[in-house]
């Protein structure tokens, strides 16, 4: 099922592990090669996924980090309990609903709602 790697991603994340893979983000477009060529090069798998985790969390800070916004986290990736976390931890300002759910089952609202502005 859809959730499935996620959910053996957060089996195999190491808090203890820091850091994260290199990337570049250039005229608002990320440039993950140098990551993914990191992580094919990791020979530990705790570390690879721990260090992958951060590195998204990392991704995230730089694309936001021109932005004078909220922070909303939203999507079913977000259902992953590592990243939320580490996101949290990292913008602990970050707006999450406690209401629609995070995943697709909120999508129907978003639809309704923008059909009320249009």
């Amino acid at each position: 099922f859809e959730g499935e790697s996620g959910m053996l991603l957060e089996e195999l994340y190491d808090e203890s592990v820091n850091g994260n893979y290199t990337f570049t983000y250039e005229n608002e477009k990320l440039d993950i090669l140098a990551t993914v060529q990191q992580i094919i090069e990791e020979n530990n798998i705790a570390i690879a996924v721990s260090k992958f985790f951060h590195t998204l969390v990392e991704m995230i800070a730089v694309v936001y980090a021109p932005y004078n916004i909220p922070l909303v986290l939203s999507g079913g990736v977000f259902q992953n309990r590592v990243l939320l976390s580490l996101v949290l931890e990292r913008f602990p300002e970050a707006i999450i609903s406690n209401d629609i759910p995070p995943n697709d089952g909120g999508i129907s609202l978003g639809q309704a709602v923008f059909k009320l502005v249009n």
